[in-house]
């Protein structure tokens, strides 16, 4: 079983093709049928279900090609972050294909779908048992946007309301949107994420950063604490490569004029 995240855009037709293979050889698929459960979470199925009997799943047969096909409605429908994919030749079910669903509507723009590439960076790869919620990563996501924003100058704005993430009209972008965040500033938010993360609270929990003991034990975890500090510094690095880092605080006179910026 391989793991693979799902990013949907709502409000248009969604097609995403599989390939399924065994021994590195396309599989024949001729006497399977195809499903993909949606799960609420871990242990917690969804009613909602796309299948070859549905009509959402198209079967390429001797292939080995599973085309996935949603419309508008059927993605209204879909209640879960997860899913799951199986194939039944009506004796076995075999679970080929999981992992996250993120669902984006077109009209906004979001940093959702940089979550799972952020749980890469940190090391949080295992859905079963994620250390950080979606929720907390959107934040650091979002919070990395506006610490970056003194490092080059006000690039995006964060909406303060629907965290709609947008261009700065001052900014120049060497491509016109979509996307909203060009592909090349997607790393500095994700190492800027990544330190925030770490140096947060959220991150100490998992370090375990300590010693203790008693009259016949003694524990030391002081190697976590400095491999987490070493880990901080290799993010920093990695981040003085891409942007180089702001020198001086802007004076009130020019802060005045830079939206959100008199908040920091």
């Amino acid at each position: 079983m391989s793991q693979y995240d799902l990013t949907i855009n709502t409000g248009s037709n969604y097609v995403k093709t599989f390939t399924i293979k065994e021994n590195g050889v396309a599989k024949d698929l001729t006497a399977f049928s195809a499903t993909m459960y949606i799960v609420k979470n871990p242990g917690e199925m969804s009613s909602i279900e796309f299948s070859t009997t549905g009509g959402q799943i198209t079967n390429g047969l001797t292939t080995g090609v599973l085309t996935l096909t949603l419309t508008p409605a059927d993605i209204l429908t879909i209640d879960g972050e997860f899913y799951k994919l199986e194939i039944d030749d009506g004796v076995t079910q075999t679970e080929i294909l999981s992992g996250n669903l993120f669902l984006l509507t077109e009209e906004k723009a979001g940093v959702e779908y940089l979550i799972p590439v952020l749980r890469v960076y940190l090391g949080d790869t295992d859905p079963l048992s994620y250390r950080y919620m979606d929720e907390w990563l959107k934040v650091a996501l979002l919070a990395s946007i506006k610490a970056l924003q003194r490092w080059w100058k006000i690039r995006y704005t964060v909406d303060v309301l629907t965290s709609v993430v947008a261009r700065y009209s001052n900014s120049t972008f060497s491509i016109e949107a979509p996307p909203i965040i060009m592909h090349q500033d997607e790393e500095p938010i994700l190492l800027m994420a990544c330190i925030l993360v770490k140096s947060g609270t959220l991150q100490n929990n998992s370090w375990d950063v300590g010693t203790w003991r008693d009259a016949e034990i003694y524990v030391s975890n002081i190697e976590g604490g400095k491999l987490k500090d070493a880990s901080i510094k290799a993010d920093w690095d990695r981040l003085r490569q891409y942007l180089k880092p702001p020198q001086n605080r802007l004076s009130a006179g020019a802060r005045d004029g830079v939206p959100g910026a008199n908040e920091y």
